[in-house]
């Protein structure tokens, strides 16, 4: 038997078992083995009716008249093996996909800029390609033990429901996934958005408690405020002033920033020419992030004490959240120069 064919059939086999264990088939054990059954054997005889022999020359004299129709079904045929793999993927991985929008639009506070890397690594992985000189098509059979590996953790993510585990079975799979279509040499180029892709992943804004960032915010918010002659009491994470109290939050303790203004700096980083604007991009945008916050917080606890405490249950508390951002992005611009003169570096 080719290898081509041991192949097709193992390929076959891991469509039909990840739809049958998927969340999406019943429960039951018959129902779900013939449904993924009947996808495996459905996707095995689509990829072997392409491979007949051509037209004898006794038929070739009629087919002139067929010529644009054959080219139209080649070409739809082309495609539909990348389609098929879009929509087991997407099958497999469904309730990590609905997941991640979940997470990405809950809340301004928390894992916002997640929304934005998928089309960012698309765009990336596109401006890559799309100089690539080499143009010939190429595949490795290695990629099909990273997909397989990837399936197998979502698999196990919908009876475990960690949603963690199937983001790794994700991660791990988007790699397998351009060996099998792209070779080893494409995904090399596409090292950098696959490494981007990390920073989909959903963050705890409890893990800022462990970093002590709000700590840290409070810290050094209380002699700021004390600085401009207010007196002022804290403990621990909570600012005592004649006005009332104020909780420097879990949200409030800047994690978000951090964490999106990391992930602008590794995409300058891509996107800079300089080696020393680029480390420049590293240490600042973690202390930007930082400093950024300490200043919201401190004029948020500034203005409730002279206006009052209502104004954070208005948009100014959120507002205030996206300009720490934009602050740090601006500044992160201009030290890799203006947007118009990032170029990529491969």
């Amino acid at each position: 038997m080719s290898r081509d064919i041991v192949r097709e059939l193992a390929l076959a086999a891991l469509i039909a078992a990840v739809i049958a264990a998927g969340p999406l088939t019943p429960n039951e054990l018959a129902p779900s083995l013939l449904i993924g059954g009947l996808a495996g054997a459905a996707w095995l005889i689509f990829r072997l009716r392409g491979q007949r022999p051509g037209l004898g020359a006794s038929e070739a004299a009629g087919a002139d008249d067929r010529v644009t129709l054959g080219t139209a079904t080649a070409a739809v045929r082309s495609w539909l093996p990348w389609l098929g793999l879009v929509a087991v993927w997407c099958l497999a991985f469904w309730p990590t996909l609905e997941w991640l929008w979940q997470q990405w639009t809950a809340s301004v506070w928390v894992n916002d800029h997640g929304l934005f890397m998928p089309p960012l690594i698309v765009y990336l992985g596109w401006t890559i390609l799309r100089d690539d000189p080499v143009s010939e098509p190429d595949s490795s059979s290695a990629g099909f033990w990273l997909v397989a590996a990837g399936l197998s953790l979502s698999v196990a993510d919908a009876a475990a429901g960690t949603r963690y585990l199937g983001m790794v079975g994700l991660l791990v799979s988007l790699p397998g996934v351009t060996l099998l279509f792209l070779g080893r040499r494409r995904t090399r180029l596409l090292a950098v958005p696959l490494v981007l892709s990390l920073l989909m992943t959903p963050i705890p804004v409890t893990l800022s408690t462990h970093l002590y960032l709000r700590h840290a915010t409070a810290a050094v918010v209380e002699p700021m405020i004390r600085a401009i002659g207010l007196p002022v009491f804290r403990e621990d994470t909570v600012m005592h002033l004649s006005s009332g109290t104020f909780v420097v939050a879990d949200a409030c303790s800047g994690f978000s920033t951090l964490y999106a203004s990391l992930a602008v700096a590794i995409v300058l980083v891509f996107l800079v020419k300089s080696p020393t604007r680029r480390l420049s991009i590293l240490v600042l945008a973690p202390v930007l992030a930082v400093l950024a916050n300490i200043v919201r917080v401190a004029s948020l606890i500034l203005i409730a004490h002279f206006v009052g405490d209502w104004t954070l249950d208005t948009p100014l508390h959120e507002a205030t959240g996206v300009a720490s951002f934009l602050v740090v992005l601006t500044a992160l611009l201009a030290v890799g120069r203006t947007p118009a003169e990032l170029e990529p570096s491969v």
